[in-house]
């Protein structure tokens, strides 16, 4: 798909699902603030339902509001991983001046990469398939896109992002780690595996390939959005929008959960102008974009 999206990817401060712990009710609801770490990323896919040029008028728009949105939040940060389209967004954009700003989309991108806002985790020209991909057509993917970074920002991802693969390679710690990543993220594996893992609390483990070779690996909780339990379109869950929107710091924000929004069913029409109940991805989308 082609979007941007918030991974949770850490809590605190929470009894669980029906437990008595310290901010837990017996019945799952929360009565203490919850301490939630929103990763913004991209998922941009090389020809998911479209082609790469008709994707790039869409990603065009998505890395024009990510630039400018982290050039005047100093307190924000996004993840970008697929450089393909970054590439040729700059091969067109770059040299041509910001809307309302005297510097280029070249000098604003390099602005918010050495500040640190702007970061990249595996940074090959897309996320290849693990299943039908020769190794070395999946090598040339990432030394071309790593290639470019280096010659364009001076940045090397040592965080590779595989987390729309259907299934994944015995060989990818391997390669990976050949590369240069100490990391992966991964997501779709089978859903019996993952409940397992869960249980076990083992989502964050050792990837060992062949050759000795070994990754550190994080299997997202439940796909690559907010858990279920956080989801934010559920009813127990209402937060105020600008309180969001203006209270990142590194990822960290405390939303506010205490108004309910105009859009549920149980509310009536409460005047509300700031308050708004979507699902995290749309909100994550639409913001940036």
């Amino acid at each position: 798909c082609c979007c941007c999206c918030c991974s949770v990817t850490a809590l605190s401060s929470y009894g669980g699902e029906g437990g008595d712990g310290a901010t837990g009710t017996g019945t799952g609801m929360v009565t203490a603030p919850v301490h939630v770490h929103l990763l913004p990323h991209s998922h941009v896919d090389h020809g998911w339902h479209a082609t790469v040029d008709s994707y790039q008028r869409q990603v065009n728009q998505i890395l024009e509001g990510v630039v400018m949105g982290l050039v005047v939040h100093k307190d924000m940060k996004f993840v970008w991983t697929e450089s393909l389209f970054l590439k040729r967004w700059l091969a067109v954009k770059g040299n041509q001046k910001a809307a309302s700003h005297s510097s280029t989309w070249k000098e604003l991108t390099k602005h918010v990469i050495s500040s640190g806002q702007l970061e990249f985790c595996s940074g090959s020209f897309t996320s290849h398939d693990e299943a039908a991909t020769h190794i070395d057509a999946i090598i040339d993917n990432f030394e071309k896109g790593l290639e470019f970074l280096r010659m364009e920002f001076g940045v090397s991802p040592t965080v590779a992002c595989q987390f729309d693969p259907f299934g994944y390679s015995s060989s990818t710690p391997y390669f990976l780690s050949e590369l240069g990543f100490s990391h992966v993220i991964i997501n779709r594996v089978h859903h019996l595996i993952k409940k397992s893992m869960k249980e076990a609390q083992q989502l964050d483990f050792v990837w060992q390939g062949p050759l000795s070779s070994e990754i550190n690996a994080h299997v997202f909780y439940d796909h690559y959005d907010s858990p279920k339990l956080l989801r934010l379109h559920y009813s127990r869950l209402h937060f105020q929008r600008n309180a969001l929107f203006f209270s990142f710091d590194s990822f960290k924000i405390s939303p506010m959960f205490s108004r309910k929004c105009s859009s549920c069913k149980d509310t009536g029409n409460p005047s509300t102008k700031t308050i708004a109940c979507i699902p995290n991805k749309a909100y994550a989308s639409s913001y940036w974009r």
